[in-house]
């Protein structure tokens, strides 16, 4: 009697498949009972802790002894002056505000901090700092309109009186003044001086930018990576072939026979080659 066997992992495959979607499962439901989704318009230099949710779970815990401080926002153009790519400079900070981790985040390029995952989403313009004749500094607001698909920001400043619209579309620096009837008065540039119609010089200092981000934290996530490593790998090996040859000799008569799970034209024409063989090895 005599038995033999070969792709046993082909048999074992089916059972990591269906014990992988299980993994997945549970991972999944970890996540959404555990994790939360959060969306924050931050300043540029201000600190934040984490506080507008939009998606939570039952048992979601949101950590309150670290803070996240925006250290600068940019946004890099094209040749063709189009936005290339806009990027935050994040840092995480525990209660006493040291510093734990530091990176430049942007487009599909999150900080991770243990559980904590922080993407670039958004970015807005929300005020300008100007200055009277060199002396007097100020901020005016600014109001973002979205208009055929474009974007724009406008505020107002009154200057002895005169009302002043100021409208910029991005970051490249240029800035549009105009009188209360719409006329253009002057197109300006990030630090040069705007003189109105009353000899006073408006000087752009600075633009107060916030950046858009989307914080993330999913505890079930790593068990959602390794079910899915583990579906990928147990798919291929399921394709495998599991071959079975038995040998029985009864009262002078050798009895062979096999069978296999898939391939069989393949395994009969292998069978008889082994048959062949062994019939040539007992003569």
């Amino acid at each position: 009697t005599g038995y033999a066997y070969s792709g046993l992992l082909g048999r074992i495959g089916p059972i990591i498949v269906h014990g992988s979607i299980i993994l997945l499962l549970l991972g999944s439901t970890f996540g959404s009972f555990g994790g939360y989704t959060a969306q924050e318009i931050i300043p540029r230099g201000e600190i934040f802790h984490i506080q507008n949710l939009t998606k939570f779970g039952n048992f979601s815990y949101v950590p309150q002894n670290l803070s996240c401080r925006i250290n600068n926002f940019w946004i890099t153009y094209t040749k063709d002056l189009k936005t290339d790519q806009f990027y935050s400079d994040l840092s995480i900070l525990d209660e006493k505000g040291k510093e734990l981790k530091r990176k430049i985040v942007f487009v599909n390029e999150p900080l991770i901090f243990k559980d904590l995952v922080l993407y670039q989403t958004d970015w807005d313009i929300v005020g300008l700092k100007l200055s009277f004749d060199e002396s007097k500094n100020f901020q005016i607001p600014l109001k973002r309109i979205i208009k055929n698909g474009n974007r724009f920001w406008f505020g107002s400043l009154n200057v002895d009186g005169n009302p002043i619209t100021v409208v910029l579309n991005d970051l490249k620096g240029k800035v549009y003044f105009y009188d209360s009837k719409g006329i253009l008065l002057e197109e300006s540039f990030m630090g040069n001086f705007v003189k109105t119609k009353t000899g006073v010089k408006v000087q752009i200092l600075d633009f107060i930018t916030s950046t858009g981000l989307q914080i993330k934290s999913d505890p079930g996530i790593n068990i959602v990576y390794l079910s899915f490593l583990l579906l990928m790998v147990s798919i291929y090996i399921s394709f495998l072939t599991y071959s079975q040859i038995w040998l029985v000799e009864i009262s002078g008569t050798t009895t062979v026979g096999g069978n296999s799970n898939r391939a069989v034209l393949f395994f009969q024409e292998e069978f008889r080659k082994i048959l062949k063989r062994s019939s040539r090895s007992l003569n």
